[in-house]
């Protein structure tokens, strides 16, 4: 009896598993199929349609054209990192970086976002793959402007020897029972975290990433924020020695 058990837990668990990637499937034809069709349809209409349009208009449309590809370009990035982390081949380059600064350049790939770096603790200096960085904020911040509050703010300072970047949003409180579940491969939260039809990668690469710089990306609530913690290796200065 013990052994038939067993067998029917491991049978449900595959059943699970299985019903979990064909809904990932799904879920990442749908985030290709939306930018993509963007992409192509306002190419197609400038190719077909250019003499209806005016200048104004058409650089619209090239606007429109690099935001969808942008989109895109992001979307398989994720999958790709996550893709060659199951099977070990992720590559980063650590060095020392000026966090806030690179937060800031992280910021400016996004369109439509124009959000300030708080710095309370002044120049921060982390080890960190800026490119990885990079990828890591994008992912925290878009999910924040998507799932999130209205407010959303980020945030770079020193804890316990630790350098930090915090992402903060006002929206619905995550749960206990979310807040580890969210960072896991084809989860659905029970809250509003993860929107219908989204593929749900950005969280799991993010943490992934962090975690082979040798730091951790954690979900905390605070107040009436949640907050996205990546919790890096501090750069300490070298002693000045005249």
């Amino acid at each position: 009896i013990a052994d038939i058990t067993e067998l029917r837990e491991v049978q449900l668990r595959l059943e699970e598993l299985i019903e979990s990637k064909d809904r990932f499937l799904a879920s990442v034809a749908h985030e290709l199929r939306t930018p993509l069709t963007a992409v192509v349809g306002f190419a197609q209409e400038l190719h077909d349609e250019l003499g209806l349009y005016g200048d104004e208009e058409k650089e619209e449309f090239r606007e429109l054209i690099a935001f969808h590809s942008s989109e895109l370009s992001h979307i398989i990035e994720d999958l790709l990192v996550w893709a060659r982390g199951d099977i070990g081949e992720v590559k980063v380059h650590p060095e020392v970086i000026d966090l806030g600064e690179g937060v800031r350049q992280s910021l400016t790939t996004l369109r439509g976002v124009d959000l300030d770096v708080r710095e309370p603790d002044g120049i921060v200096r982390a080890v960190a793959d800026p490119a990885r960085l990079r990828q890591i904020v994008r992912n925290l911040t878009t999910n924040a402007f998507r799932y999130g509050g209205e407010n959303v703010a980020v945030q770079v300072r020193r804890e316990n020897g630790h350098a930090l970047v915090e992402v903060r949003d006002n929206g619905p409180k995550i749960g206990k029972a979310d807040m580890g579940r969210i960072f896991e491969p084809y989860a659905r939260s029970d809250s509003a975290v993860v929107a219908p039809g989204s593929i749900g990668l950005g969280l799991t690469v993010s943490r992934s990433l962090a975690r082979l710089q040798g730091g951790d990306l954690v979900c905390v609530r605070e107040g009436s924020e949640n907050v996205f913690r990546v919790i890096l290796p501090v750069a300490h200065e070298p002693s000045l020695v005249e």
